[in-house]
């Protein structure tokens, strides 16, 4: 069994991946300027979506299991796979100032459909087993960075976009 995690030291970070008792730590992205973050292994354990700000924006990136293969699939960040892997859920600003949503990211295509149009700033999501419905966390008001919110927990309907909060 394999383990990926993102190392942080305040400044850029990476991607890494280890084997479950810590040996064969290995580097995948070593991009020392940049900060790659918030690595998701796919369902079937071959690719890793993470999210890195190489261009000056976090957008979404995917590569192979052992660091290969770096493509761009699309805006977005902080990836999470559908059960069948075939798609991400990414949240994005649409425009500067705009709220965070959620956007469905087809991995094949690059095609970014948004799945919630919100005033609160939905993130974390994650799919339900079955790919019916996403989970997320809701920030509804006030300055997430200084603890001064509401947060909430919701689920979206991915076929409908209908949210029922928790």
């Amino acid at each position: 069994e394999r383990i990926v995690v993102e190392v942080y030291t305040g400044g850029p970070s990476d991607i890494y991946i280890m084997n479950a008792d810590g040996c064969d730590f290995l580097n995948l992205t070593q991009q020392s300027e940049s900060r790659n973050r918030w690595p998701a292994p796919s369902p079937d354990g071959r690719q890793i979506a993470f999210t890195s700000r190489r261009n000056g924006r976090f957008v979404t990136y995917v590569m192979d299991i052992d660091g290969s293969n770096v493509r761009r699939v699309g805006d977005g960040s902080m990836a999470e796979w559908s059960p069948d892997g075939s798609r991400l859920v990414v949240t994005g600003r649409p425009g500067e100032g705009d709220n965070v949503d959620l956007y469905i990211l087809d991995v094949e295509t690059g095609a970014l459909t948004q799945l919630t149009d919100r005033a609160n700033d939905d993130n974390h999501a994650d799919w339900s087993p079955d790919g019916r419905h996403i989970a997320f966390q809701s920030h509804e008001g006030g300055e997430w960075f200084n603890g001064n919110m509401d947060t909430s927990v919701s689920v979206v309907d991915v076929q409908t976009g209908v949210v029922t909060r928790l």
